[in-house]
Formats: structure tokens, sequence, C-alpha cells
């Protein structure tokens, strides 16, 4: 019956719909029919229905944004895995492998870098302090000696893990450390925590050396 009323003018505006038309259906009125009721004073009512709406469709966007990633997160088909060349060591994933480097063939490509100046007796310094530091014994209970002939592997990416203290959940970030990153230089900057607090630090060369049975990642920085 009610649609009785509207056909007649409706086919004088705008023709004969036939088995179809373009106008609006009355139930597409429900949410506005719905805020009238429920969320104005009835006065001045079209602000307060339009802040109404625009707050549940705010509301339900976050819903779907929220069930889209619990999807995601349960979905094994977007599990990733680790390409074949990236070591994991503890929350700190090396990748972009390179070809092994003796010290010695380092230090002479890298003569111009005052960075690499006396690379390996620094290095094992550095060794020497931080093996027992973190709890681990230096090889057959001496100083650390490296050879000339001794091989590092180096890398040109890392991937730190860690626990967001703005939302609270696991994420990760992507350092570079490449001369040539799609053609350009990329040393990425990280923040470092270190026994005199927390300082900001270039990215140098990455790398990872094999002591006895357990190979260790380090960074040049």
């Amino acid at each position: 019956m009610h649609l009785q009323q509207h056909a007649f003018d409706d086919i004088v505006r705008k023709g004969a719909s036939r088995n179809f038309g373009a106008k609006i259906d009355e139930s597409m009125h429900a949410a506005t029919r719905a805020a009238y009721l429920r969320q104005t004073n009835f006065k001045n009512v079209t602000p307060q229905i339009l802040r109404s709406l625009h707050r549940t469709l705010v509301a339900k966007y976050i819903r779907d944004q929220l069930d889209g990633r619990e999807t995601f997160l349960d979905d094994d088909d977007f599990e990733q895995q680790a390409p074949s060349d990236i070591e994991p060591v503890g929350n700190v994933v090396v990748g972009s492998r390179k070809t092994p480097t003796s010290f010695a063939d380092l230090e002479n490509v890298m003569k111009e870098d005052t960075a690499f100046t006396r690379f390996r007796l620094r290095f094992a310094e550095f060794l020497n302090i931080f093996l027992p530091a973190f709890g681990y014994t230096l090889p057959q209970g001496k100083r650390v000696a490296l050879q000339p002939t001794q091989e590092i592997i180096p890398f040109q990416f890392l991937k730190v893990f860690f626990q967001s203290l703005e939302t609270w959940i696991e994420d990760a970030d992507y350092l570079r450390c490449s001369p040539s990153f799609h053609n350009s230089e990329r040393y990425d900057a990280a923040l470092v925590k270190t026994v005199d607090g927390h300082i900001f630090a270039r990215l140098v060369y990455v790398f990872t050396h094999k002591i006895e049975d357990k190979t260790h990642p380090f960074a040049l920085v």
C-alpha cells in the first residue's frame, strides 16, 4: 500500500523503472531512524544524527580492522619463512649474506676507511672483554688472538624483533648496512643499549664470526 503512494509521482519524475529502481530503499533509513529516536533530543536533530552515524561508522571500521587482523594472524598461508641466507641469533636476524672474507683481505680492501684500521687486533681486544662479560668462556681458557687468515661472514641486513612499548605487541625493525641498496649507499642508525646507557649509532659493518662451535653476530658502529 505504501508503494502506491509514491509510484505515480515516481513514474512522472523518472519514468517507469520496470523491474528495478535507483531509489534508496526505505529499509536503509533504519540507522537514521534509530539515531533519531535514541540519540537526539528531538531538537535540531540533523547534526545530532550525523554525529551518531559518524561514530557508528568509525566503530564499525575499527571492528573490521580488528577482525581482519585476527584473520591474518590465524591464517597459516600468511606465515613468512625466513630466507635460507638468514641466520637467527636471539631476537636478531642477520641476512643478505655475502662471501666470507679474511681479516687480511678486509683490511686491505677497506684501507682507506679509518674505521677498519687495525680491525683484526681491535676486534680481538673486544672479544676478550665481550665473551667473559656475557658469560662465555675464552677459547681454551686463553685470550683471543685472531690470525690474518681467519674469516668472517659479512651481512648487509639486520632484522630486530622487539615488543613495542606503545602497542605492547611484537614488532620488528629492518636495518640496512649496504654500500649499494637500490644503487645508493644505505647505513641505517639504531638505538644501542650499552653498559653506560643508550646511545645512537650508525651501522658500518655487520658480520658473524665463529668462536669454537658457536657463531656470534657483531656490528661495527
